[in-house]
């Protein structure tokens, strides 16, 4: 993610956040995620 920002030349700022929306139990390649990142203005 952050190499294909870096080649788009998209400014970014802080850290990555991982938002997670399927239970614990859940096989990971059944899972539903997310990453946030703040994009510079």
């Amino acid at each position: 993610m952050q190499k294909y920002l870096a080649d788009e030349k998209i400014n970014t700022e802080g850290e990555f956040i991982v938002g997670g929306y399927s239970p614990p139990w859940i096989p990971r390649f059944l899972a539903r995620n997310e990453a946030m990142i703040k994009l510079k203005g």
